[in-house]
């Protein structure tokens, strides 16, 4: 097992200059063991071993999983919200600055970015999905929810472009939370993206009609939190293994989930019913495994 020993890295870079081309230790892995022993560092140590050599600059340039989260940042806003324009301009620079540098060919297996960002940087994360699409990204996760923005109340979310919906066929994994979608935006998802497996869709204020239909044959996981002008959801998928839905009282349609197993029913609002949902789950009562109701 590798561990995060600079000193060990640079040494393998001297190996390589003294034996005039000829690798040895790390150096002389392939790429794609490369990519699975890094896959376990920050996205910042990533990008420190770009300098120790030109072969870890290539490493890094065509890195397949790129994860962007701070939560030190994170924590120095909830200690200090006068500081929250300059950490959110940090973030976002270093972000676009790796989406800038990364000239690899292939597809990208997961792009993830966790931060506080509100509409303020909509031009990013248009600039990030557009990135998103052409690398052919297969797990997509933006989570802009954070304790601060619960906290003050920032609800000006940063909306998902339409343009870039349908992210070719390779996306399997979708999570969109604190980023508005439309029912525009799911339509055409449903129609592009037929390997889809999981969809989360949290805190989107434009939802109000979710309905997934048979198009979406490999879908398992879906996800449904806190969209409060949501009035209808309606599945009609038969890979279906999980369904969790947390929000206000809405009209709820599961038709032929053979396979359901998992779920997770509930309302933080208080004395808010659930019962909208029995009759729908009823008929799958006796293939359920986990079912969970959260009642306020």
């Amino acid at each position: 097992m590798m561990t995060k020993s600079w000193p060990a890295l640079q040494s393998c870079d001297n190996k390589v200059k003294r034996k005039e081309g000829v690798t040895s230790g790390l150096c002389a892995l392939p790429d794609e063991i490369l990519f699975s022993i890094l896959s376990s560092f920050t996205m910042k140590e990533v990008a420190r071993l770009s300098v120790v050599s030109h072969r870890w600059k290539y490493i890094w340039e065509n890195f397949p999983r790129l994860h962007f989260e701070d939560s030190r940042a994170m924590e120095r806003i909830l200690e200090s919200p006068k500081v929250i324009s300059d950490e959110r301009s940090n973030f976002v620079t270093w972000v676009s600055r790796v989406v800038d540098q990364h000239f690899g060919v292939a597809a990208i297996d997961e792009l993830r970015i966790k931060f506080c960002l509100t509409r303020t940087y909509q031009s990013h994360v248009d600039k990030w999905a557009v990135f998103a699409s052409e690398k052919q990204v297969k797990t997509l996760d933006l989570n802009f929810t954070s304790k601060f923005n619960l906290v003050n109340m920032e609800s000006a979310h940063c909306t998902f472009p339409l343009k870039v919906a349908s992210i070719k066929s390779s996306l399997i994994s979708l999570c969109l939370r604190s980023v508005d979608v439309t029912d525009e935006f799911i339509g055409c998802l449903v129609c592009s993206c037929i390997f889809l497996e999981k969809l989360c869709v949290g805190n989107s204020k434009y939802l109000t009609n979710l309905r997934v239909s048979s198009s979406l044959q490999r879908l398992k996981h879906l996800e449904v939190t806190h969209c409060s002008h949501l009035k209808i959801i309606d599945i009609s998928t038969p890979n279906l293994v999980s369904f969790t839905y947390y929000g206000r009282a809405i009209e709820l349609h599961i038709r032929h989930a053979s396979w359901l197993s998992k779920v997770a029913i509930g309302s933080r609002e208080y004395n808010a019913s659930i019962s909208y949902a029995f009759d729908s789950l009823l008929q799958y009562s006796s293939q359920l495994e986990y079912l969970s109701l959260m009642i306020n």
